[in-house]
């Protein structure tokens, strides 16, 4: 289930019978005046719970990094103690947890043998991340899709500082203003 903002205990009692993951979109839900998801609720009653961002119709990037850190800081400044995350659980969230909500956490999610190597490099070397002390607080609270050096996905490379493999940035702009063009005439 996608954003569950406007959930009751009923609500999440059936989320729960019917073992149905729930997907966190928070940036999507803030900017559009939505709610927010209740996942503290979502997580005493062991729903599995991970990170999504909607999609380019209603978010402004797709932006994982954006999405742990408004998410994050939304549950925080709504919910206080009772929804106090940690940047380490937002990270499993968009990682582990991710793939559990999709039942694919035999596959991804961490790394470890037999599991498709989808591996991201982050700079965690900018001026605003260093001193880095906590990685996993950097990633969440300051990283961004700029500071991606390296993507990986089952074993291939797509992307190596900079240096695309598998696309073509430049005719994939070309294709998409001409689809941009299309849908609007």
């Amino acid at each position: 289930a996608v954003h569950c903002v406007q959930v009751d205990d009923e609500d999440i009692a059936i989320l729960e019978r019917t073992n149905v993951a729930v997907a966190y979109c928070a940036r999507c839900n803030a900017k559009l005046g939505m709610g927010t998801a209740p996942l503290g609720r979502f997580r005493a009653r062991g729903l599995r719970v991970g990170l999504g961002t909607d999609s380019p119709a209603s978010n402004s990037t797709i932006d994982f990094f954006d999405e742990m850190r408004v998410g994050l800081l939304i549950q925080r400044g709504l919910y206080g103690d009772r929804g106090f995350f940690t940047a380490e659980e937002f990270l499993r969230m968009t990682t582990i947890d991710g793939a559990r909500a999709l039942k694919i956490e035999h596959l991804v999610g961490t790394l470890e043998p037999g599991k498709r190597a989808d591996i991201i490099a982050v700079d965690l070397s900018r001026s605003y991340q260093v001193p880095t002390q906590n990685p996993a607080g950097a990633l969440v609270h300051t990283a961004n899709q700029e500071d991606v050096l390296m993507t990986m996905v089952d074993g291939r490379m797509l992307f190596d500082r900079g240096r695309f493999f598998t696309v073509d940035p430049d005719a994939m702009g070309d294709r998409l203003e001409q689809m941009r063009l299309k849908v609007r005439s």
